[in-house]
């Protein structure tokens, strides 16, 4: 996944959307957390879509970027 990122931490933004799906598919099917596992799937990923976004493109450099 890391490849198709533009950024210098491509690596680390992939290790994040990757926990973070993890975490979804873990409350929905292990834990069963009442709003996710009632929610259908598709709502999840129209809520999912935008933070995923953000995390795969590329940001522009600002002061704090280390």
């Amino acid at each position: 996944m890391s490849a198709a990122i533009p950024d210098d931490e491509a690596d680390l933004r992939a290790d994040v959307v990757s926990a973070a799906l993890i975490g979804v598919v873990l409350g929905r099917h292990l834990i069963k957390l009442d709003h996710l596992t009632a929610a259908d799937p598709q709502r999840i990923v129209d809520i999912l879509r935008p933070c995923v976004h953000s995390l795969t493109k590329a940001d522009p450099p600002t002061a704090d970027h280390h």
